[in-house]
């Protein structure tokens, strides 16, 4: 441990100097960052063509005429149409009768639709429970295959503490 005067003459230090000050904000850029400087203007004359004046951020220049935006302009009111809402139902009886069998056809479709996606989903929740039996049951062989060599191996009286898990031989069809 220093000896109390030089902890005391630190402690003066650090009551010297005023507290820093954090900012809320999230650093713009890495504390290496340093920015470029800004490039001396050209003596040669610019050889792209001046900037519009209808541009997003325009700069107004004197004899330059001002053009309006076209978001700017009036625009011309659309005509009213003297009908306020469409007919539901047609008039002649042969539309009508087309109307109702369009209903029904467009029922019955989403009710095919309906019925296609319960099967697609019963389809496929039987084929990800195969999946997961069929790893299952390769998972038990493999450990019945292992239980097996141990079981040997302990009648032999060479199960010792050196044993690795590996059986002696796997079968070829156990993947």
């Amino acid at each position: 441990m220093p000896p109390p005067i030089v902890m005391a003459a630190a402690l003066r230090e650090h009551e010297r100097r005023p507290e820093r000050r954090r900012s809320r904000s999230p650093p713009v850029a890495s504390r290496s960052y340093a920015p470029t400087p800004p490039t001396p203007s050209s003596p040669h004359p610019s050889v792209l063509p001046a900037k519009p004046a209808w541009s997003r951020r325009s700069t107004r220049q004197a004899g330059t005429p001002t053009v309006e935006s076209p978001s700017t302009t009036a625009k011309p009111a659309l005509p009213s149409h003297s009908q306020t809402k469409p007919k539901d139902e047609p008039d002649h009886p042969e539309l009508k009768a087309l109307a109702v069998e369009i209903a029904q056809a467009h029922a019955q479709r989403l009710k095919a639709a309906k019925e296609y996606k319960e099967k697609w989903l019963e389809g496929r929740r039987i084929i990800h429970e195969f999946e997961v039996v069929d790893f299952d049951f390769r998972a038990a062989e493999m450990r019945r295959i292992i239980a097996d060599d141990q079981l040997e191996r302990a009648k032999a009286g060479e199960l010792g503490i050196e044993y690795n898990g590996v059986p002696a031989e796997l079968p070829a069809q156990v993947s």
